[in-house]
């Protein structure tokens, strides 16, 4: 359905980003085999924080996937070896193309970590969510307009 309805015919370029969820990841592949497939970090790092706990932990971790070049890559990896082999080899079994900047594909010009923009907005939107659409599109629209007038400086 999304291909058709942005006629996209070539998905080079595309970046597709989602919690893990391997029918999803099955089904992005089928439709867009060429674009590149991504793994939202915060949900890595609930996965992670499962059985490796701590602030310093999570630092590196972001720091890991921060990384934008390979040798800056695999020393942040050392780093987290020097702080927890566990944690360490654990992280070493993940794709780094799915999770770290280090090896993102350039073509794409994404580099987001995160999927949080998209559910922090829908979940700000989630009292209009179920009514019909034109009330829907009003009340996100107010929310859009107190927003910015929130932020205005005078």
């Amino acid at each position: 359905l999304l291909s058709g309805d942005l006629n996209i015919t070539n998905s080079h370029g595309y970046v597709f980003m989602t919690d893990k969820q391997k029918w999803l990841i099955d089904a992005v592949d089928a439709l867009f085999p060429h674009a590149e497939h991504r793994h939202c970090l915060k949900h890595l790092y609930g996965n992670f924080y499962m059985e490796h706990r701590g602030l310093a932990l999570k630092h590196q971790m972001e720091a890991i996937a921060r990384a934008t070049t390979v040798p800056w890559f695999h020393a942040e990896m050392r780093k987290l070896l020097e702080l927890s082999k566990p944690a360490h080899d654990w992280l070493a079994e993940k794709d780094p193309t799915h999770w770290s900047r280090a090896y993102f594909k350039s073509d794409s010009k994404c580099d987001m970590l995160m999927n949080n923009l998209c559910e922090a907005f829908n979940n700000s939107i989630m009292d209009a969510r179920d009514k019909p659409v034109l009330t829907m599109l009003e009340r996100i629209r107010l929310y859009i307009m107190l927003l910015m007038a929130g932020i205005r400086v005078f």
